[in-house]
């Protein structure tokens, strides 16, 4: 808030009136150039995997133009051995580790959107996924 003082003469020769004004002055934060949202885990629909730990890390946290993708299993159970995959959209497996892995994948936001693989992909959500490994 601002103040401004005024003094306006009444008449020639007369005593001025003084008066403080406040004003409400609003600033608007405008971020220019590719910045995104944080990325937030989706929980997996599918019923032959379970939800792995996902971490985000940016290039920035004021603006995030760039992001790395973390998925797999959980520390804190030992002997799980699920192989851990990066899902798109839930049906756009962009990554898949061997069992008990963690793996990483990048993301790169265009325009507001974040976007994976190549050709891009726009991310709707984004899934860490657990399942077993394949019987031989």
């Amino acid at each position: 808030m601002g103040l401004v003082d005024s003094c306006f003469p009444t008449s020639p020769g007369g005593t001025p009136i003084t008066t403080t004004t406040s004003a409400t002055i609003t600033t608007t934060t405008v971020i220019t150039g590719d910045c995104c949202p944080a990325l937030i885990q989706t929980p997996t629909e599918v019923t032959f995997a379970a939800d792995g730990n996902m971490t985000f890390t940016y290039n920035d946290d004021t603006c995030r133009s760039a992001a790395t993708i973390f998925c797999g299993q959980p520390n804190n159970v030992p002997g799980l051995e699920l192989r851990p995959a990066i899902v798109a959209n839930r049906i756009n497996y962009m990554t898949t580790g061997d069992v008990a892995e963690t793996i990483t994948f990048p993301a790169t936001c265009v325009n507001g959107i974040w976007q994976v693989g190549e050709p891009p992909l726009n991310v709707v959500t984004i899934e860490c996924q657990l399942a077993d490994p394949p019987q031989n």
